[in-house]
């Protein structure tokens, strides 16, 4: 099960997916370690297919999902539907779940460009230029060199 692990720390997620295939199709329960390093190889690839299957052989084995890993998924921008569903059932009170309306980001209608902003106007307003200011003189020294 530590198999799993190395193969994270190697980089090599094809495998470790690979290796929790072959967990399910002999039937042997997979523990802690796996079903998080699987669902870790899940977040790495962004590959939502993955998530949903280790998060749910979690709730099924009744395993608790490492903290950092509910964090990452739980303040995730995007998450698809039944992503979201199982983690709102499992796991309500994490990050964003917590909250009653679910927030999207805003569409953008043209490719390249972001709707929000708006376009400024350019003006020829230019900025006043601070001069130096000439020091004046001691009241003294204006009678002594005889200056009104």
């Amino acid at each position: 099960m530590n198999i799993a692990k190395l193969y994270l720390d190697l980089r090599k997620l094809d495998e470790c997916i690979e290796l929790m295939a072959k967990f399910r199709a002999t039937g042997i329960r997979p523990n802690k370690i796996l079903l998080n390093t699987v669902l870790e190889v899940g977040l790495r690839k962004e590959d939502t297919n993955v998530v949903y299957d280790a998060l749910q052989d979690c709730v099924d084995n009744r395993v608790a999902v490492f903290q950092t890993l509910m964090m990452k998924l739980a303040n995730l921008k995007e998450v698809p539907d039944r992503l979201f569903v199982l983690l709102r059932k499992n796991f309500p009170n994490r990050g964003k779940l917590g909250f009653n309306i679910r927030e999207f980001e805003k569409p953008t209608f043209r490719p390249g460009k972001d709707s929000s902003k708006t376009p400024t106007k350019s003006t020829t307003y230019v900025r006043h230029k601070v001069h130096k200011s000439r020091s004046r003189m001691n009241p003294k020294d204006r009678s002594a060199v005889n200056v009104i």
